[in-house]
């Protein structure tokens, strides 16, 4: 009996690392299903098992974990977007449709992603998945300097503008002068209130 035991408790990691990987791959096929057929029961999937395993500090992989992670996370605020676009269809005038659409989705899945990316990095000593990181931290960059576009000339939001402009300038490498000079408009703009 304490040999079974004993071999049971030696082969418990692997039995986890096993999961972990299957919950991994499972997070990676779900999201290509998802960006292939936009079927967004898929991208559920690729949530869950992403939050799983993303919640196991032992992961392994822990780069390419977090990468995921940002993904998903991206695909999931995209996703939100456009549903938010399609809800605005009778609006004519495409800029004034994509501004209020980006106005009405939350953040929330563009602020977990970029603590992904983030994690990615610290975990990535050998700068493997640096372009992906790049890539997905300009995408959302992107997205937050829409955000903040969308709520700059909202007398209520004059703080929501300042914040989106402040969490894309975080993730800035270029210094781009739009941006610099959009963050600072809407600081302006917020003390004068």
């Amino acid at each position: 009996m304490k040999k079974i035991t004993v071999l049971l408790l030696l082969t418990l990691p692997i039995m986890t690392g096993f999961a972990q990987s299957a919950k991994l791959t499972n997070a990676i096929n779900y999201l290509k299903d998802f960006r292939n057929n936009n079927d967004l029961e898929s991208l559920q999937k690729a949530k869950e098992n992403i939050d799983l395993i993303a919640q196991n500090p032992e992961a392994k992989e822990p780069a390419k974990v977090q990468k995921v992670k940002g993904e998903v996370y991206i695909a999931l605020f995209e996703s939100n977007l456009k549903k938010q676009t399609d809800k605005l269809a009778n609006i004519a005038d495409p800029t004034t449709r994509t501004l209020t659409a980006y106005k009405n989705t939350s953040a929330n899945e563009l602020d977990e992603a970029v603590k992904a990316f983030k994690a990615a990095k610290g975990a990535d000593a050998k700068g493997i998945y640096a372009l992906d990181i790049s890539n997905g931290n300009a995408v959302i960059l992107n997205h937050y300097f829409n955000k903040g576009n969308a709520s700059f000339g909202d007398e209520n939001n004059k703080t929501l503008s300042l914040q989106m402009y402040e969490s894309a300038s975080a993730l800035d490498e270029t210094n781009d002068t739009s941006l610099l000079n959009n963050l600072a408009a809407s600081a302006l703009r917020s003390e004068e209130h």
